[in-house]
């Protein structure tokens, strides 16, 4: 092979088209990995039988799914507000992460069974620790759950767009959760469930070169639900390290 693949569409084959800020991102990271994946579709073949743990992509969406299902059923749309979850809603918890477990351990997602039982069980754990520190958080803020996985820049919604210089790009993605807090200020949430280092922000460059744009974007694609020029704060909730 000697290195050519012709023309593969220039700048439009990239910027032509409604982005996730998470590819834009592996942009930034690695362009090689980029071309491979995004432009040449290049993939990782699956390989369940191999897998002695649950991989960490599979993990973190698992996760995000239990904390989607949670909120949208104990918290959104509560008669007379929402006034924090209680030993009830713990227990729901457990039920719909034990639920998650089942349907990623049938689909042979979750490895060795002898390495799942363990890492369910801290799945769990997890997860109910969270909660209980989310909870104290809301409440502290007075802030109210309302709405999860919004999307933008997907079917009949609109998608965000920023200028690049002479560049226009349009972003699509799903907000994890957005709360609203008593003064009407808005908090975006993107759940994570790996590390919290690769997601250090530094005051003098915020957007880490081109590598941190979910929470800026995000900000921005909630800016309709603001009744006026209420705050919006973006950040990262760290579910495995708290």
């Amino acid at each position: 092979f000697a290195g050519s693949i012709g023309v593969i569409g220039g700048d439009d084959a990239v910027f032509g088209q409604v982005m996730s800020a998470t590819s834009v991102q592996g942009l930034a990271v690695c362009p090689l990995q980029f071309l491979f994946e995004r432009l040449l579709r290049v993939a990782v073949l699956e390989a369940p039988e191999r897998r002695h743990t649950i991989e960490p992509r599979d993990k973190g969406n698992l996760i995000h799914g239990v904390l989607e299902a949670f909120v949208a059923e104990t918290a959104l749309g509560e008669e007379g507000g929402f006034s924090g979850w209680v030993n009830d809603d713990f227990a729901r918890l457990h039920e719909l992460a034990e639920q998650m477990c089942d349907e990623y351990e049938e689909r042979g997602l979750t490895g060795k069974a002898v390495f799942w039982q363990t890492e369910r069980a801290q799945i769990v754990r997890e997860l109910d620790r969270y909660i209980r520190v989310d909870n104290a958080w809301l409440a502290e803020g007075n802030e109210t759950p309302i709405a999860v996985e919004m999307s933008f820049g997907m079917g009949e919604h609109e998608p965000v767009v920023i200028r690049a210089g002479d560049r226009l790009i349009r972003f699509r993605g799903k907000i994890d959760r957005i709360d609203r807090a008593g003064d009407g200020s808005l908090r975006i949430i993107d759940y994570k469930s790996g590390r919290a280092d690769p997601y250090n922000l530094i005051k003098t460059d915020p957007l880490g070169s081109g590598r941190h744009l979910q929470l800026p974007i995000y900000a921005k694609a909630a800016e309709p639900l603001r009744a006026g020029d209420e705050q919006i704060t973006a950040e990262y909730r760290f579910c495995s390290a708290i």
